[in-house]
C-alpha cells in the first residue's frame, strides 16, 4: 500500500473515504459514527451515511457496503480509493495528530475510545477493490 495518489487528480480519478463523529449520550450508547466520501478531483462530497452500529473500529463490511452505495449512485472512480487515516487509525491516534484532533474531540470529551482497524480489514478492503480494477491507498496521518 503506497502513501497516496500522484497530482493532479482529475474529478472521478480518486474518491476518498472517511469517518466522522457526530458525538452524544443516549440510553443504548454514545454518539454517531458517519462515514463520508469524496471525490478528490472535483473536491465535492458524493455521500455520507450513518454506520449502523454503536460506535467502534470501522471494518472492510462497514466500508464495502458504503463504497458499493457510493459506487451505485456515483460510478466508479478511474483509479482508485484513498481511505482516509480517519477510517482506519484508533480515537487516541487521532487525538495525538494536530490536523486530525478535532474529529474524536467529542468521543474524548465523552470517554469514549476505539480501537484501530485490523490490518485484516485493510486487506479485505484492497482486495475487494482490486477485484473492481481499483487502486487502494490508505492515507497516512
Amino acid at each position: 500500500m503506497s502513501k497516496n495518489p500522484p497530482s493532479p487528480i482529475k474529478p472521478k480519478d480518486w474518491y476518498a473515504v472517511g469517518q466522522g463523529f457526530r458525538p452524544f449520550q443516549f440510553s443504548g450508547g454514545i454518539g454517531v459514527q458517519m462515514l463520508i466520501a469524496m471525490d478528490l478531483g472535483a473536491d465535492v462530497a458524493l455521500h455520507a451515511e450513518a454506520v449502523p452500529k454503536l460506535p467502534e473500529a470501522l471494518t472492510a463490511k462497514d466500508v464495502l457496503a458504503f463504497l458499493d452505495t457510493v459506487f451505485e449512485t456515483h460510478g466508479q472512480p478511474r483509479v482508485g480509493v484513498v481511505v482516509s487515516p480517519s477510517a482506519w487509525l484508533s480515537s487516541e491516534e487521532m487525538l495525538r495528530d494536530p490536523e486530525m484532533e478535532a474529529t474524536c474531540k467529542g468521543l474524548r470529551e465523552l470517554g469514549c475510545k476505539l480501537a484501530g482497524m485490523a490490518d485484516i480489514e485493510k486487506e479485505h478492503i484492497q482486495l475487494a477493490l482490486q477485484q473492481r480494477g481499483l487502486r487502494t491507498e490508505f492515507e497516512e496521518a
